[in-house]
C-alpha cells in the first residue's frame, strides 16, 4: 500500500490498531500516512515518531540476529548489505541521488555491521 495513493479512514485504522501491536511493516506505512498522506492526515511529528518506533524495533531484532552469529558470518554479512549497495549506485541509484532519509539508512546499515 502506499499512501500517497490514497487510502480510506478503516485502512487507516486498521494499519493504527496493527501499528500499536507491533507490527514493523504497519508502522512503516502509518509513518508513510501521516508523511506522505492525505492533507488533513499529514502530522511530521506522529511520522517521525513511528519511523523511530519501527527503525528501534528493527535494530533490537538485527542485534538480536547478529549475536547468534559467530564473527565469519557477522564479516560475510557486512560484505554483502555493502555488495547490494554498491550495486544500487551502479544501477543509477547514486547517494546524490536518494533521499536523506535512504543515505542515513545506509548508513546505520553500514554501522550495525
Amino acid at each position: 500500500m502506499d499512501p500517497a495513493e490514497g487510502y480510506d479512514d478503516a485502512t487507516k485504522t486498521l494499519c493504527q490498531k496493527a501499528a500499536e501491536q507491533g507490527l514493523i511493516p504497519a508502522q512503516l506505512i502509518l509513518a508513510r500516512m501521516f508523511l506522505e498522506g492525505r492533507e488533513n492526515d499529514r502530522d511530521v511529528i506522529r511520522a517521525y515518531m513511528w519511523f523511530c518506533i519501527a527503525t528501534e524495533e528493527l535494530h533490537q531484532m538485527n542485534n538480536n540476529v547478529k549475536n547468534t552469529m559467530n564473527p565469519a558470518q557477522v564479516a560475510e554479512g557486512a560484505r554483502r548489505v555493502r555488495e547490494y549497495f554498491n550495486r544500487s549506485r551502479e544501477a543509477g541509484n547514486s547517494a546524490s541521488n536518494q533521499t536523506p532519509s535512504t543515505e542515513r539508512a545506509r548508513k546505520d546499515a553500514r554501522r550495525l555491521f
